[in-house]
């Protein structure tokens, strides 16, 4: 789950906040903890937004764990045979988002226009199309979301392959333009 201090941006995660909660309101106006921070913004922006695991999603496997620990019994166990979970798409279009920020910072923050585009790719992975501009240049390609199981525990990774080149040159003559490309 990302979040983000809208409209003011003046709140946003920080290091050390990893592991700390992100406290939601009900509309009874009790309050309640939506996530557990994971990672914010460079250098302490809050304009990126905050990654968080949402509570509900790992509430059983914490109980089991806490139930374990208070006993002194075995750590839980984890079926290795289990099927990963299917990605949404949702998820696969932040993943996507945030491969691209931490590969290219300010080269995508300071995009004047991005368009993108995911589909599925299996149950566990989508193959995402996205392009922007910004400054002089206009960067294109692909970024690959997907699950996978590492450290009994299952994680989300991605790969892409970006090109780019000057947005004037491409539009004037794209045949002998300069491109450069960068995959990860």
């Amino acid at each position: 789950m990302c979040t983000l201090d809208l409209p003011s941006k003046k709140s946003g995660g920080c290091f050390g906040d990893s592991g700390g909660p992100t406290i939601g309101q009900r509309p009874d106006g009790t309050l309640v903890e939506l996530g557990i921070i994971s990672t914010g913004g460079e250098a302490c922006s809050t304009r990126r937004p905050n990654v968080m695991t949402r509570t509900d999603f790992v509430a059983s496997w914490v109980s089991e764990w806490i139930a374990a620990t208070e006993s002194g019994g075995p750590r839980p166990a984890l079926d290795p045979g289990a099927p990963l979970p299917q990605m949404p798409r949702q998820a696969a279009e932040a993943f996507a988002v945030s491969t691209i920020r931490d590969s290219f910072g300010k080269r995508f923050e300071r995009a004047t226009q991005i368009a993108g585009k995911c589909r599925r790719a299996g149950a566990t992975r989508f193959k995402c199309e996205i392009a922007w501009i910004s400054g002089r240049f206009v960067y294109g390609g692909t970024v690959s979301p997907f699950y996978v199981r590492r450290d009994d525990a299952v994680v989300w990774g991605s790969h892409f392959q970006i090109r780019w080149g000057v947005l004037k040159c491409l539009r004037d003559n794209g045949r002998r333009c300069a491109i450069q490309s960068k995959s990860g």
